[in-house]
């Protein structure tokens, strides 16, 4: 059976080739084809264009992506186009996730809201006055209660997050938990708390295990993964 365009071959270092100018067109040219529909479903603020060259930009930049189904890597710029979100990867608004799919026998790209996504969608919806996003670290005073009378209360120490003791660790042990609140206009608020228990829980049961540490924001960047985790169930609710 021969290789499919769009599955890069390994390179000599054990690591993936750069994308083939094949597969790289072949996106293109299907983006293209796509582009007045894209164009129908973005909001003003947005052009086709920027789309278009955002999505190009992440597939070049993410190896996993290259292995996957262009066909699922339209369909995801299609919907960002459609919620009105930049592909700006796994920090950022929107992303599209590498994953093997049984059904068709390789790889597609599964479109996720970012949390600064769904951070954006609810400024979009006049109805939200603050969003604020806090790690918890070992040193800082910090509690919070469920229920009818629930409150949130977090006083960071003056001496500043405490050093890292054992950084073989896959997730900083100077840190207790993190959280996100949502403080509505006419008063209300929402929020939820995560501790680093359930951070990691998290992590184990969604992160890709294929997603190599060159490439996974939960080894270069865990604290803005773990305040992710906490504002995205509390967006789903609010």
């Amino acid at each position: 059976m021969s290789t499919p365009a769009t599955t890069p071959a390994p390179a000599k270092n054990g690591t993936l080739a750069k994308p083939s100018n094949s597969a790289r067109n072949e996106l293109i040219k299907m983006l293209d084809d796509c582009k007045p529909q894209i164009a129908a479903a973005l909001p003003k603020f947005l052009t086709p264009e920027r789309m278009i060259r955002m999505a190009i930009t992440l597939f070049s930049r993410t190896p996993m992506l290259q292995e996957c189904n262009v066909i699922s890597i339209v369909g995801g710029v299609i919907q960002a186009a459609e919620l009105g979100l930049e592909l700006t990867g796994p920090l950022g608004q929107a992303y599209l996730v590498p994953r093997y799919n049984k059904k068709i026998g390789g790889k597609e790209a599964v479109f996720q809201v970012g949390y600064r996504g769904f951070m954006a969608l609810a400024v979009r919806s006049g109805l939200v006055a603050s969003q604020p996003l806090r790690i918890v670290y070992t040193n800082d005073a910090f509690e919070y209660r469920y229920g009818t009378e629930h409150y949130i209360n977090h006083i960071p120490s003056e001496e500043g997050p405490p050093e890292i003791g054992d950084d073989s660790l896959d997730y900083p042990d100077n840190v207790r938990a993190a959280y996100a609140v949502v403080k509505l206009k006419d008063g209300g608020f929402d929020f939820e708390v995560m501790t680093v228990a359930q951070v990691r829980a998290h992590r184990r049961k969604f992160c890709i295990d294929s997603f190599k540490n060159d490439f996974n924001p939960w080894v270069t960047s865990w604290e803005a993964m773990a305040l992710k985790t906490p504002y995205r169930k509390l967006a789903k609710r609010i």
